[in-house]
């Protein structure tokens, strides 16, 4: 919340709105205290990120959403960076990066890192994009719907994908970034199995038997470079370099059980 009230941006140019997901004791009275031109509103509906986020969705009367999770903490430049691209560039939705200090951090952590939130990556790809940092034109959400509010994971990416391939303009911008806190074991093998499982289950043609098992194979050894060179990983030799590529396919292998999940919560669906 500080970091969001120390842009450059001017604070005419933007509110802020916050929703209590449930998920943790939130000080209410504490942060309405110390930021009272902040909007506070309570999710009531069900404990779900995407239900929360289309309530904030509605509640903004700008011409832009700019979505951010609690877990990140936003550059002084970010919005200031973000508003000039997205103006210059005429753009109907754009993500921005996201950094990682990983000096001092475990193992897993750094798995975190080569794994996820590579933004600049997914443009190339042509795949979706994680709401943590991502800035939309308000009226998408009334041309394509809000996001789904099934299952707790992946409706952010599946959204944002079906908005790029719709034909919306879309770019990365380097310079709006938010800084996060890499996941250690217990954290990131919860959130990539939570990930996978909903990735699938709100899909509304679920991924061949086929396609999922292609997640149990392990990264091509070209993308697993190109992410230690992202997050500027230079491993110490060759055993460490396999140790590290041994924890990236543990990561696949979890998001694949996630999916196989989904698939079933898919059949089972179905067949209600």
């Amino acid at each position: 919340m500080r970091a969001v009230h120390e842009q450059t941006l001017s604070r005419d140019h933007f509110e802020v709105i916050v929703i209590d997901n449930g998920t943790w004791a939130f000080p209410t009275k504490e942060l309405t205290e110390e930021f009272p031109d902040v909007y506070f509103m309570e999710n009531k509906q069900a404990r779900n990120p995407y239900v929360s986020r289309n309530i904030g969705i509605e509640q903004a009367i700008g011409k832009w959403i700019v979505l951010l999770d609690a877990g990140c903490a936003p550059a002084t430049h970010w919005l200031e960076k973000a508003h000039t691209a997205l103006y210059e560039e005429t753009l109907d939705l754009a993500a921005g990066k996201f950094v990682m200090d990983l000096k001092g951090k475990g193992f897993w952590e750094k798995i975190y890192s080569i794994m996820y939130l590579q933004n600049e990556k997914n443009e190339n790809m042509g795949t979706g994009f994680p709401a943590g940092n991502l800035f939309v034109r308000k009226k998408l959400f009334k041309t394509l719907g809000m996001f789904k509010t099934i299952g707790h994971s992946g409706n952010d990416i599946a959204w944002t994908k079906r908005a790029i391939e719709s034909g919306m303009r879309f770019a990365v911008i380097p310079g709006a970034e938010v800084f996060y806190e890499p996941k250690g074991f217990r954290t990131l093998s919860f959130s990539v199995f939570k990930y996978g499982t909903g990735s699938e289950y709100s899909r509304v043609n679920g991924r061949s038997f086929k396609d999922v098992m292609r997640f149990f194979l392990p990264m091509q050894p070209k993308n697993f470079k190109s992410a230690l060179s992202y997050r500027g990983l230079r491993p110490k030799g060759v055993l460490e370099e396999l140790k590290l590529f041994s924890g990236t396919y543990y990561v696949k292998i979890v998001f694949g059980l996630g999916l196989l999940k989904g698939k079933i919560l898919n059949f089972l669906h179905s067949k209600s």
